[in-house]
């Protein structure tokens, strides 16, 4: 049985960047829609990347991927 242990400090961070992309889209003033574009974005990409499984090669990644993704696209599109 494989056991998924979240890791809490790489949610919280991809958590705040949730909110930055919400502060992005909402209605403030310049000088917090650029930081927050400059923070949000870039920042969960990263701490995303960090738990990449690199043991897959990039053929199985792709077609791992892409069958998770087009079975839902086209049932839902």
């Amino acid at each position: 049985m494989l056991i998924n242990k979240r890791v809490t400090w790489a949610d919280s961070i991809k958590g705040f960047s949730a909110m930055m992309v919400v502060l992005y889209h909402a209605a403030v003033q310049p000088e917090v829609k650029a930081i927050s574009y400059i923070l949000c974005l870039p920042g969960f990409f990263f701490v995303s990347g960090l738990f990449a499984n690199v043991d897959m090669k990039p053929g199985a990644f792709f077609q791992r991927k892409s069958m998770r993704l087009i079975i839902p696209y086209t049932i839902f599109g």
